[in-house]
């Protein structure tokens, strides 16, 4: 469908919406106006009032406010021209740099889509002129920067195009043929690109890779790929040009799932080499630790690693050092030592080239209560509250008083951690539904976090599995109602019968969906935040369409129903929140604008409501805040 049609459809279906809501409204008033009259009420007082505008909510407090580690990192590179650090720090969107004994030298970037601005920034690149490029993956695209943080250029963009990019994960820099090796994820290939972001060539299909994390060209002129998904590492003949052999020449890791033995390799990030070109440095993040083989023998010959997982509790520094939360890079400065990005240990370690750790920078967990994103907020019919903190990977517990009880979570896809979880609900029974989004799954624990929750779900788009859930609700039966977002579509679940069902799918029509993020239930129907659509919709249980509320949206994310039936939007990119009739028709008492006061948000994800009090999810302010309602 072209661009015209889709407004005109959008049109067609505001105006629709827009009818039936006002044949509804007229009947609802004139039902009001014959009640005033029974009564003995004048019909121009019935008139008046139902004119009114009702007053905005008042806020009311602050549930918890931001906990933030010192650093998310998940990318590093040692720029051995200006003898520093650079580090991709992906949770707060920014680049960060720093001398050799930790000092801060600069930090630039933000969250956004503007020249200079990431979202979700994984790995970082350095040439031998310490300019600085960015693997910027959520916004598919790679940008490049002066070593001072000065704005060059950006190239790709989401596509099948020669130069478009899907989620690049991995950046490197060839110093040998002066270009940069990009790992395109997304679409399971390496492209090359000039120092001028112009696109060169990219690898064969033939060469049997499967969502690369980076490639890196090795001292012996091969290119190494961390092939992620295969559990291998490939190093394949490459020239100049990018003529690859499709067979690699060397394969470190046995290829199985779950390998966390001698010579095996889980979910391999990057490689790295000792600066005589004699040993291979892996960064090993299914096993938590940096896998080593020496590649001056033919086969490689493995060496003992180092690092290893943390325990559920990690040591506290400087005991933490030789420990990983989340392994994700590593780095290899010109004196052999390396140095690791820990993303969910929040820190940066170094070793020896023999694996003694020496050094840390930023270590720190942040402590509950409070959030770092907090995404997702639910209320039981107690009171108790629940906050979904998505960057720090944790669910916390609150009492209807507003205190601190518990929290439960971790990085990880065992159950009961979580993979950027971004919302919750509570069923009937009290208990919690938990939006895993990246994991593809949904949690069922007890009301108090504790015990195995149970999993439902999975990666896919067959009935049953889900693919990033970012909204889920609970109906008065006890249905789960999942905003499948990527699968774009809604999809129910009864714990009772465990049967499944979904209705919606990809477009702009009357029921059409384009990345929807939450969902609301009633007992005859339900309403969706069709986020990428710019709109609400109302919805029968079987999935048909009712009618659309469109007016001033942006990307709304949120949703919550009133007592009285009416409905609470998060208008997320306008920074608001929009109150609507049950039949959709605005209130006119939304309230919010965008900063970091009691009235203010930025980016709001979710909301709810209990009884006479408003919760508010304001995202990247990293905070719940409470508003009484009228």
């Amino acid at each position: 469908m072209g661009a015209f049609d889709q407004r005109r459809d959008r049109g067609a279906f505001r105006h629709a919406g827009r009818g039936a809501s006002d044949a509804r409204r007229s009947a609802r008033l004139s039902a009001a106006l014959a009640l005033s009259v029974a009564l003995g009420l004048g019909a121009i007082t019935s008139l008046s009032a139902a004119a009114a505008t009702p007053p905005q909510p008042t806020f009311l407090k602050t549930l918890a406010g931001a906990s933030e580690a010192p650093m998310y990192p998940s990318g590093l590179v040692w720029d051995a021209h200006s003898n520093r650090l650079v580090v991709a720090d992906t949770g707060y969107n920014r680049i960060s740099v720093f001398a050799s004994d930790g000092t801060l030298i600069e930090q630039f970037g933000s969250l956004g889509t503007a020249d200079g601005q990431f979202n979700t920034p994984r790995e970082v690149a350095v040439d031998a002129a310490s300019n600085i490029y960015v693997a910027d993956a959520a916004n598919s695209r790679i940008q490049a920067f002066t070593p001072a943080g000065t704005h060059l250029w950006t190239a790709g963009k989401l596509g099948s195009c020669k130069g478009c990019l899907n989620t690049p994960i991995g950046i490197t820099f060839d110093f040998a043929n002066n270009v940069l090796l990009v790992a395109d994820t997304g679409h399971s290939a390496i492209k090359a690109f000039s120092t001028a972001g112009v696109w060169l060539w990219t690898s064969p299909t033939t060469s049997g890779l499967a969502s690369p994390r980076d490639a890196v060209r090795g001292p012996d002129g091969r290119i190494w790929v961390a092939d992620y998904h295969h559990q291998q590492v490939k190093a394949f003949q490459v020239t100049a040009a990018g003529v690859w052999t499709t067979t690699p020449s060397i394969v470190l890791g046995d290829g199985l799932s779950a390998g966390h033995g001698v010579g095996q390799l889980n979910y391999p990030y990057n490689v790295q080499f000792s600066p005589d070109g004699r040993t291979v440095y892996v960064a090993d993040t299914g096993n938590e630790r940096i896998a080593r083989w020496d590649i001056s023998q033919s086969p490689p010959v493995w060496l003992a690693q180092f690092g290893k997982r943390c325990p559920k509790v990690c040591p506290a520094p400087p005991d933490d050092a030789a420990y990983f939360h989340a392994l994700r890079r590593v780095a290899v400065d010109p004196a052999g030592n390396i140095w690791a990005a820990d993303f969910w240990g929040s820190a940066i370690h170094e070793f020896t080239a023999s694996g003694q750790a020496i050094f840390e920078i930023n270590s720190g967990l942040a402590a509950a209560p409070g959030f770092a994103q907090a995404f997702g907020v639910t209320v039981g019919s107690d009171g108790t509250t629940y906050g979904v903190d998505r960057l720090n990977q944790r669910i916390e517990r609150f009492s209807a008083a507003g205190t601190y009880l518990n929290d439960r979570g971790m990085r990880g896809v065992a159950a009961g951690s979580f993979a950027w979880p971004e919302d919750a609900a509570v069923a009937p029974d009290g208990t919690l539904w938990v939006a895993d989004t990246r994991n593809d799954r949904l949690q069922h624990f007890a009301a108090d976090l504790s015990g195995t929750p149970t999993i439902v779900g999975g990666t896919g788009t067959a009935l049953g599995q889900f693919h990033d859930i970012e909204g889920v609700s609970v109906d008065s039966a006890g249905t789960v109602w999942v905003a499948d977002s990527a699968n774009d579509r809604i999809e129910s679940y009864n714990p009772v019968t465990k049967v499944f069902a979904t209705f919606g799918s990809l477009g702009s029509g009357a029921g059409q969906f384009i990345n929807p993020e939450a969902v609301a239930v009633t007992a005859s129907g339900i309403y969706v935040a069709d986020t990428n659509n710019n709109r609400v919709q109302e919805l029968t249980l079987s999935g048909q369409w009712i009618a659309s509320f469109t007016t001033g949206l942006n990307h709304p994310q949120g949703l919550a129903l009133a007592p009285d039936g009416s409905l609470w939007v998060a208008d997320s990119m306008n920074n608001r929140v929009v109150h609507l009739s049950s039949t959709l028709t605005d209130v006119g008492n939304g309230f919010g604008s965008a900063g970091t006061g009691s009235l203010n948000f930025n980016d709001p994800h979710s909301l709810a409501v209990s009884g006479s009090v408003l919760f508010v999810a304001d995202t990247f302010n990293n905070r719940i805040q409470e508003f009484t309602l009228p």
